[in-house]
């Protein structure tokens, strides 16, 4: 006998959450996955990184290439496109994209970009409160420039056309970056940041409160109730966009708040 639709098991959306690098799919993806399998209904999650090539990671923001006329054709073809073709995805199983960056003082004027020639031979760039200081620093502020744009326009974005579907999308920030926000430390080497990632997360296994807790940090994240555009628009301005700070906590606020208001409500006894 033919299956009918209500005993035909309903096939689950993917959220997929695009990342900059290792440290933050070891930090975060199991409590983003706890999450939003509480506040989305049928869904699995997938912490994502750029795909250039066969490598893996990077800045999508900065990427020599990547410009504000080509972001959602650039965002399906190093991001969805390899994950959609390993899992077997097509654009209807897409439930969002959730778009994280690093901030790296993006925002700041350029003579807040300091030049030390002593960095040259480590080729080391470093992340202070009010400035950075860099071996080449031309190269920096002509970064800054290209992410800047790049951010901007992603932050008109509402959603990414993959084929025949527009996918929700949004983006938010960590800064300077995820190890500056969780750990106070904007510069570690590579190696460490996934160690102290993995620190992180071990910590939030044994203690399920702890991540909760650090996004409700409000000296470090966006004021409750700050809308997403003011959360953006506050990282414009002066150095902010060196401050130890995120806006991601917006995202579960929004999340928790849509689910409270699809509850159904609570008949009154007599």
């Amino acid at each position: 006998m033919a299956k009918t639709a209500k005993n035909k098991k309903e096939r689950k959306k993917v959220v997929i959450f695009l990342v900059e690098g290792q440290s933050e799919v070891i930090a975060l993806s199991n409590e983003i996955e706890k999450f939003c399998s509480k506040y989305y209904d049928n869904v699995i999650t997938r912490l994502v990184l750029m795909d250039d090539d066969g490598k893996q990671g990077g800045d999508f923001t900065s990427k020599k290439g990547i410009d504000p006329d080509c972001l959602e054709k650039c965002i399906h073809k190093l991001y969805i496109r390899k994950l959609a073709a390993n899992y077997g995805l097509y654009e209807k199983d897409l439930a969002e994209l959730v778009h994280i960056v690093d901030l790296d003082g993006t925002f700041i004027p350029d003579d807040k970009v300091l030049c030390d020639e002593s960095l040259a031979e480590k080729k080391e760039n470093i992340y202070k409160d009010d400035c950075i200081v860099t071996y080449n620093a031309d190269n920096i502020r002509e970064r800054n420039h290209r992410k800047a744009a790049n951010i901007k326009k992603m932050l008109t974005m509402k959603c990414v056309d993959i084929k025949a579907k527009s996918i929700p999308y949004s983006v938010y920030y960590f800064s300077s970056n995820l190890d500056h926000f969780l750990y106070g430390e904007a510069n570690l080497e590579p190696e460490e940041k996934c160690n102290r990632a993995r620190e992180f997360a071990e910590y939030c296994y044994d203690n399920p409160d702890n991540f909760n807790e650090t996004f409700a940090n409000t000296a470090l994240t966006a004021s409750p109730g700050m809308s997403y555009e003011d959360s953006w628009e506050e990282t414009f301005q002066g150095t902010n966009s060196l401050n130890r700070h995120t806006n991601l906590n917006l995202f579960f606020e929004s999340k928790k708040n849509a689910k409270e208001t699809d509850a159904p409500e609570t008949p009154v006894e007599d």
